[in-house]
């Protein structure tokens, strides 16, 4: 069977309609409202503001984030654990998490002058708290995902609308944020009121996600026992080799990003047309999502995933190699490009584990399977920044000098091209071995819906039975 003809069948199921995918989007929107300032923005506030020191803040943030990723696949335990309710298995944390979510998110960029001590002691309470927050908010969303429908081009969708509406709404606050962080200003005031106002926005459409949302993918009764969501973790081969593939992949963007403002600055010297690159490499990841359903129908999402990663290489080979403001655009314009294809697809691609891990162990776990996922990505964005910073070092970069030394360049052309370029490939040759091609997933669908259809017959006969033995 190809994988073409796979999908065709796996799709006979109910499409997903515009408004459920508007919904998810809307949640995606709303988690990225309170993410996006925290990521973009911590740093800044944490030393400019809050009068922490650079290191200190430094090793605050990376820590914190260590914990966030800890919390992670316990909470995913709890989450399959819980029984579904009025509003099912996940939707119901985005109807709680909002509003404790909002005012932690606010206390962390309100910390008050409490002298040294009582400052990082703020900081770190309140940093901690968001990320088991986030992570109480984020898991669900992202397993809803998995449980909204099980056909290849639909879940290809949810996964393109996850990547847009984060690059969206990333691309809106750097935009609206950034020109108000002048020294005229009240940043403590500028930053509690733009936080409450990012915050009430999230808040809103997180909500209106867990009402939009309806999870539709039958799973077994009852709950899932933590010994069976790590028995379903540990036998699910796919889910492992794409977590790690996401996991080199992510890293690999985190050390490019890293790298961009120092490759602008200090080898083209265009720092200046940094907002034309964000615009370009903005449309081109809109473009690659966009695409991202229309190529899964056509060569399937193992294919698909080759063709992205493939093009983020041949950017890295570029940049590696080429010099000039178009050699470079055109080598970061491939990278992002193929980033924001990989990103569709590793989502995509890790939702169809659920259905892999239910065959196979006979446990349905949708928040532990992407607990996995979210805790290799956070910490490829923490590790990942740091082997930038790493090799930045080991070329001898120095802060403030106008003029780098050529070990100094390479090394931010190492850190730009070279490391991105080895992660990549190894990524390409992880899901090599990636066994869940959409062929082999419409096999297991089938299964799973004549066991369902056997469960349920089963369960009839017995009830008649028993209503004859009366």
């Amino acid at each position: 069977m190809t994988e073409r003809a796979s999908t065709e069948t796996v799709s006979a199921s109910q499409p997903l309609r515009f408004r459920s995918l508007a919904a998810f989007g809307s949640g995606t929107a709303g988690v990225a409202f309170f993410m996006i300032p925290t990521a973009s923005l911590m740093l800044f506030y944490f030393t400019d503001v809050a009068g922490i020191s650079a290191a200190v803040a430094g090793v605050i943030i990376l820590l914190m984030r260590g914990l966030d990723a800890v919390v992670d696949i316990p909470l995913g335990l709890i989450i399959d654990k819980w029984k579904p309710g009025r509003f099912g298995k996940f939707r119901r944390w985005l109807l709680i998490i909002p509003i404790p979510i909002l005012i932690t998110t606010v206390a962390l960029f309100s910390i008050p002058q409490l002298g040294p001590v009582g400052t990082v002691a703020w900081a770190v309470v309140a940093y901690s708290l968001f990320g088991v927050l986030y992570s109480c908010l984020d898991i669900p969303l992202g397993s809803i995902g998995a449980s909204m429908t099980q056909r290849p081009a639909d879940r290809t969708k949810l996964s393109s609308a996850r990547s847009i509406t984060l690059l969206g709404v990333q691309t809106l606050v750097v935009a609206l944020v950034l020109p108000m962080l002048t020294p005229d200003r009240d940043l403590r005031t500028v930053f509690t009121v733009t936080i409450l106002i990012l915050g009430v926005i999230g808040t809103i459409l997180v909500v209106t996600a867990a009402f939009g949302t309806r999870e539709r993918v039958a799973r077994p009764s009852g709950s899932v026992s933590a010994r069976d969501g790590l028995h379903m973790l540990i036998t699910n081969r796919p889910l492992l080799i794409i977590s790690f593939a996401a996991f080199l992949c992510f890293s690999a963007a985190a050390v490019f990003n890293g790298a961009m403002i120092y490759y602008m600055r200090d080898i083209l010297g265009a720092l200046q047309l940094a907002p034309i690159v964000s615009g370009i490499s903005f449309a081109l990841t809109v473009t690659a999502a966009l695409l991202a359903p229309w190529l899964v129908r056509r060569i399937g999402k193992r294919r698909t995933f080759f063709v992205a990663a493939t093009t983020s290489f041949a950017g890295t080979i570029v940049l590696l190699f080429a010099d000039g403001v178009v050699a470079g655009f055109t080598g970061i314009g491939l990278f992002n490009g193929g980033l924001g294809l990989i990103v569709v697809m590793c989502f995509a691609m890790q939702a169809d584990t659920v259905e892999f891990g239910q065959w196979r162990s006979g446990v349905r776990a949708e928040a532990v399977a992407f607990a996995v996922f979210a805790f290799v990505t956070k910490w490829a964005a923490s590790l990942g920044g740091a082997v930038g910073a790493f090799v930045l070092a080991w070329g001898g970069y120095v802060a403030g000098q106008a003029i780098q030394s050529d070990t100094a360049l390479a090394g931010i052309r190492m850190s730009f091209a070279a490391v991105p370029a080895v992660l990549v490939a190894l990524g390409i040759v992880l899901v090599a071995f990636y066994p869940l091609t959409d062929a082999r997933f419409a096999e297991i669908a089938r299964d799973l819906e004549l066991r369902e259809s056997d469960d349920s017959g089963s369960s009839r006969e017995a009830a008649h039975v028993a209503a004859s033995a009366q």
